[in-house]
């Protein structure tokens, strides 16, 4: 109870809970992020921040250009081969990309390649052998949403007046998509990344709590 007290005191939780939001606010003007206890002391919050950021960003990065790539190659892919068998199967494979939450695939993957094959390690962040797993993890909602809004966009490219005429002189499909869709659909994919680097961040953060 004393320790408690000690706490409750140190932190300002004794304090009406107006007095201490405006106390809070008060800080962060000044550039004080309060006190953490995560690593059992009473930290500055941006001291912790400063050690735990430059990981966040890295896997964040990582699994930004990762997702970005195969999303774009799979739209590609997709926009190529309308119908039949690879149609269906990249609808089932985006579809669970989109509903199979980071928490859950996590462990899936630790289990899969780190458990059963051995293949790579799941332990803490330590070299290169450690990124697979929780890029692919972190990656994976991000690379099934590029690829079904890309592929969405590139069709309606292929569908207009300039796509046809390329088609008509002989131009083959994949480069009436590479020369002619996929960079009228830029921005709009472009866009479609920017919104997504907030969930990247955030989705770090978990990430590294499952793979640590």
């Amino acid at each position: 109870d004393a320790e408690l007290k000690a706490w409750n005191h140190a932190i300002g939780y004794e304090l009406p809970v107006a007095k201490r939001r405006a106390g809070y606010g008060r800080g962060l003007a000044h550039g004080d992020l309060g006190l953490s206890d995560t690593e059992g002391a009473n930290k500055p919050v941006w001291q912790v921040l400063k050690t735990r950021w430059p990981a966040t960003m890295k896997l964040a990065i990582a699994a930004g250009l990762f997702g970005a790539i195969l999303g774009l190659f799979l739209a590609l892919l997709w926009a190529r081969h309308p119908g039949g068998a690879l149609d269906s199967t990249l609808e089932f494979l985006t579809s669970l990309g989109l509903v199979v939450p980071t928490f859950v695939l996590g462990p899936l993957l630790i289990w899969l390649f780190a458990v059963v094959l051995g293949w790579l390690p799941s332990g803490e962040m330590n070299g290169l052998a450690s990124y697979p797993l929780p890029v692919i993890a972190l990656s994976s909602g991000f690379a099934a949403y590029l690829a079904r809004v890309g592929r969405a966009l590139l069709n309606a490219e292929l569908g207009r007046d300039y796509c046809r005429a390329a088609r008509a002189r002989g131009l083959s499909q994949f480069m009436t998509l590479a020369k002619h869709a996929l960079p009228n659909a830029a921005v709009p994919l472009l866009t479609a990344i920017s919104l997504q680097v907030a969930a990247l961040l955030g989705g770090a953060i978990l990430t590294e709590v499952i793979f640590r």
